[in-house]
């Protein structure tokens, strides 16, 4: 088969990240505190798309994997998804101003979910490409490295920058000129992948027995949990980040930017030496360590009393990031080999979004942790914030990604030391 250019295949992920990353970040800041939306009823739109998610991702990853075309199984899904998923983000930032009560959060909850549900699709099928494209550790390692540098290229753009740019054009503007970028980025990806046609001489898989292996399988259980606790710490450290600045150390979008850019330059930086430890050490034991560091690294938030001790803390956040995502999707394509040689199966898609789905189910932890910002603090929206605005962000902030992270960095002791065999002591050397 014709070979895909990793620079290629990796350029999605900016697409993908850039607009999704805003809308993670900002969706709770733009809403409740810009637009008056009660947190109680944002809290609740999570519980929805969780549940939506619990339907939607399994049946994703099923189509997709049955999916038999001349251009393969995930071209067609991703092409499609893309422009749909940027109509439905710019739609989610430009609600009408017309739009009051009732009709405005149906607005809010059917676009967030149209959002979401849309970027699940465009998930699983991106990421069932990596062990499908790139065969050999080496060139997934080669091709994960890409595809995470474009990541936080994305997220300094679409998380850190993006106070500075809304603060001068509106959110509405900035939301319509990431989706045009993200377009481009996404399609570029899209039309350049070479899928192995290999998949055809395997049986479509069915969706039930499918699921039923999967789900048998203990190290999927596993890293699932890692990565929803790891996935609900991240999403809750940029949905916090905004109401911290505002509310704790009292400043304006600047200072969010600079905090968030902290985070996330950091992180880029940090994914050379986290390369480095994994050829040196084993990839379960720094796997693990950078879990137990971000946990730890929360902790300087609480203290800070200023935009500069903060981003003392952003730089030890940043810094244990790196860590988990230079480790969390080896694991994972160590994971899609094992099932396909222990099953015979090409199910690549399936698994991404059982394991999508898993990571999703964090969201309920995200509404769980907004839930105790109002019951705890009273924090009902950015027109009643309650006697202790700055308490809730700190709150919110530290001690629930603290108490995430130490349960995964516990969860993952629980992996056996030789997890994936041959296949782990290979990654560790080729890396």
């Amino acid at each position: 088969m014709k070979k895909t250019s990793a620079l290629r295949y990796s350029v999605g992920m900016f697409g993908g990240s850039l607009p999704f990353n805003m809308f993670t970040a900002f969706m709770a800041f733009y809403y409740v505190d810009a637009l008056g939306l009660d947190m109680r009823i944002y809290a609740s739109s999570l519980i929805i798309y969780a549940i939506l998610d619990a339907i939607d991702n399994p049946i994703y990853g099923f189509l997709s994997d049955r999916t038999r075309t001349r251009f393969g199984r995930r071209k067609p899904w991703l092409l499609a998804a893309s422009v749909v998923f940027v109509i439905c983000f710019v739609a989610f930032f430009s609600p009408p101003s017309r739009l009051e009560g009732g009709a405005f959060i149906a607005y809010f909850i059917a676009t967030m979910l149209l959002v979401q549900t849309v970027m699940s699709m465009i998930q699983v099928n991106y990421n069932a490409l990596l062990p499908d494209l790139f065969r050999t550790v080496e060139a997934r390692a080669k091709a994960n490295s890409m595809r995470q540098a474009w990541m936080f290229a994305a997220t300094i753009l679409g998380v850190a920058l993006t106070p500075v740019i809304a603060g001068a054009i509106g959110y509405p503007l900035t939301a319509a000129v990431f989706g045009a970028v993200s377009l481009v980025a996404l399609l570029t990806m899209a039309t350049g992948i070479h899928e192995d046609p290999d998949y055809r001489n395997y049986k479509a898989p069915a969706i039930l027995p499918s699921i039923k292996e999967i789900l048998s399988n203990r190290k999927f259980w596993l890293v699932a949990a890692v990565s929803t606790l790891y996935g609900a710490a991240q999403a809750i450290l940029l949905a916090a980040i905004p109401f911290y600045i505002a509310y704790a150390l009292e400043l304006d979008g600047a200072s969010a930017s600079a905090l968030l850019g902290t985070v996330f330059v950091t992180a880029a930086v940090m994914l050379f030496p986290w390369a480095a430890a994994v050829r040196r050490f084993s990839l379960l034991a720094v796997w693990r360590l950078s879990l137990l560091l971000l946990a730890l690294s929360f902790l300087p938030f609480y203290f800070a009393n200023s935009l500069a001790v903060a981003i003392i803390g952003g730089f030890f956040v940043g810094a244990a990031l790196g860590g988990i995502v230079t480790t969390n999707d080896i694991v994972v394509a160590l994971l899609l080999d094992e099932d396909r040689e222990r099953h015979g199966q090409r199910r690549e898609g399936t698994f991404q979004s059982i394991l999508n789905f898993a990571a999703r189910l964090g969201g309920l932890i995200q509404s769980a942790a907004f839930f105790l910002i109002f019951i705890l603090f009273g924090f009902a929206s950015g027109d009643n914030p309650g006697p202790n605005p700055g308490g809730a962000s700190r709150f919110l902030l530290v001690a629930i990604p603290v108490t995430l992270m130490l349960i995964a960095f516990i969860v993952s002791l629980f992996m056996k030391k030789d997890a994936g065999g041959k296949e782990e002591r290979n990654a560790v050397s080729d890396n």
